[in-house]
């Protein structure tokens, strides 16, 4: 059986990702930048090596259809969504978190400034990715959403951000029409 490729929400979340990671790449690389998928992302690798440090990513968060622009529709047609589909995107960037020297001491002022400064440089590259970037088709709406703290946890910390982006498709049966 062929794979059948996502007409709607892959592709935007694809097109943001790249914007996210050729941003980081201008200024402070991430070792990792990609479209993940699942309910959360894994901290797997907040580390420095050779002048990239933690990981970033787009994912898909959820995909419903609307009948208006970002409100959830209650009724579908036989074909798909009224008024196209809202397509929920998450981006996020981790970086590595201050933590206790070898001899048990404690960040100074410093080195948490430094993070949190990070933290901001990133959460600004994240609202340029949604508000700057060509992702989006001609026209497309957008509801950008709010900028939260994560961490630190296991010797990372960060931010992610969401966006509510509308993605207008045609009959979704069209497509397999011919018994395709």
């Amino acid at each position: 059986m062929p794979i059948v490729e996502d007409p709607i929400a892959f592709p935007v979340a694809e097109r943001l990702k790249d914007c996210l990671c050729n941003l980081l790449e201008e200024s402070l690389p991430t070792k990792c930048c990609c479209v993940w998928y699942g309910t959360e992302v894994p901290w797997d690798d907040c580390s420095s090596e050779g002048g990239r440090e933690g990981q970033a990513w787009v994912r898909i968060v959820e995909v419903y259809p609307t009948d208006q622009f970002p409100r959830q529709a209650t009724v579908s047609n036989p074909c798909g969504a009224m008024d196209g589909w809202a397509v929920v995107l998450e981006l996020g960037v981790l970086r590595c978190a201050p933590t206790p020297s070898a001899n048990g001491r404690l960040p100074g002022c410093d080195a948490n400034t430094g993070a949190a400064e990070k933290a901001a440089h990133d959460a600004h590259l994240m609202r340029r990715a949604i508000m700057c970037c060509d992702w989006r088709e001609t026209d497309q709406s957008f509801l950008m959403g709010r900028w939260q703290p994560i961490g630190a946890d296991g010797g990372c910390q960060g931010g992610i951000t969401q966006v509510t982006v509308h993605v207008s498709y045609p009959c979704l049966c069209d497509q397999y029409a011919g018994g395709e």
